[in-house]
């Protein structure tokens, strides 16, 4: 479980939403909606609420009437200064880890385990003589029923072929009286005699293939289901085991320094917006693995410095005005799609746009965010083993 001081402001699972906007959004310029649509495809419903009014306030009091929810949050995103905006997509980030970190404590003391990164949760202590798979109970019995269903098969088989042998006899017989003895008096040609002999050739061919398949016929062999044995971890049966290797602790704290690098590296150009600090957000990424909302901090850091070439010998190159806004809104969108959390998709939207407005009325300062964010960094690399150095 993270440090409490982190979640004491965190709301639980049922965030409500945000029905109306009483207090003036200082942060945004007069002239937001029309920059908004003009930056962004906000929808056809922001489209029409624009014609009505181009006030931000009403603006967005118009759409969370409606429901609109998710054109308020993109209206947010590319109407707050980039300074504010990436602050907002930070903060939405950093507060749903901490949800989903919350979250898997729970679950993990539920089952009994420590809820520590790496740990392997409700796990059981492995047997001292481990039992073969042919050894237990559910074998033995599935062996049992499946040698008296092929005892019974057999016998069933066996008690066919003499029934069958009879009938094979009496169709040679009546077809050889048939075909044996003219149809007319007399005589019967060299043709006649010829195709008879062929025909009852024919009918002791078949029936000695008959004989044949008769006597290799066996009961089909009846699969036995071996019981699957326990994953490790104490997983369910015949799922993929968590690995145990120190190599893969080793990985998963690499992955947690990368995640946690490319966080802090957009919280220092937030309280310092600098080229340096924007400069150590691109140099942060290829260290983020598998973490999307983390990478989209990252780029959207990166373009909200003031130049894109990272050579000082080549001439500065200033990132499009409209790049920046676009890195906020992915970041948040991704922030959202983070799963094995507490909170719904729906929660997650609520929380969300109730931070962005705070943030544009001025409620919401990053003061002290680097002492906290330090914090939550210390307790997160101690929950995460380092594994073997070896």
């Amino acid at each position: 479980m993270p440090p409490e001081e982190l979640l004491v402001h965190l709301p639980e699972k049922g965030i409500s939403a945000t029905t109306s906007v009483v207090k003036p959004l200082v942060m945004l310029p007069d002239d937001a909606v029309t920059t908004a649509l003009a930056k962004a495809n906000l929808g056809v419903a922001a489209k029409l609420v624009a014609e009505d009014t181009t006030d931000p306030e009403r603006f967005i009091n118009a759409l969370l009437e409606a429901g609109e929810t998710n054109t308020a949050l993109s209206f947010l995103a590319w109407s707050l200064p980039k300074r504010l905006g990436l602050w907002w997509a930070f903060d939405c980030c950093w507060t749903t880890t901490l949800d989903q970190e919350r979250h898997l404590a729970r679950i993990a003391a539920a089952r009994g385990g420590t809820g520590k990164a790496g740990e392997k949760k409700g796990s059981a202590p492995p047997p001292a003589t481990p039992e073969r798979p042919t050894d237990s109970p559910a074998f033995k019995d599935a062996l049992k029923k499946a040698t008296a269903q092929a005892q019974a098969a057999s016998d069933e088989a066996a008690a066919g072929i003499p029934e069958l042998q009879s009938r094979l006899n009496e169709m040679i017989e009546r077809y050889t009286a048939k075909y044996s003895t003219p149809s007319t008096p007399g005589v019967a040609s060299d043709l006649e005699q010829s195709v008879r002999r062929a025909r009852v050739t024919r009918l002791k061919m078949h029936e000695a293939r008959i004989k044949a398949k008769a006597g290799q016929r066996e009961p089909k062999p009846l699969r036995i289901k071996h019981p699957k044995p326990a994953a490790r971890g104490g997983g369910a049966a015949g799922k993929k085991a968590a690995p145990d290797h120190p190599l893969h602790d080793r990985i998963s704290h690499r992955q947690r320094e990368g995640q946690l690098r490319g966080m802090a590296s957009c919280l220092q150009w937030i309280l310092d917006p600098c080229q340096k600090h924007a400069a150590a957000a691109v140099a942060a990424l290829p260290s983020i693995h598998d973490c999307p909302p983390v990478t989209a901090l990252a780029k959207a850091t990166f373009w909200c410095g003031e130049n894109m070439s990272l050579d000082p010998r080549k001439p500065q190159v200033a990132p499009p005005v409209t790049l920046p806004l676009k890195g906020i809104s992915v970041a948040i969108t991704k922030a959202g799609s983070i799963k094995k959390t507490s909170w719904t998709r729906a929660d997650k939207t609520n929380w969300y746009l109730d931070l962005g407005l705070k943030i544009a009325g001025g409620e919401h300062p990053w003061d002290r965010a680097d002492e906290r964010f330090d914090r939550y960094m210390t307790w997160a690399l101690e929950e995460t083993p380092k594994g073997s150095s070896r």
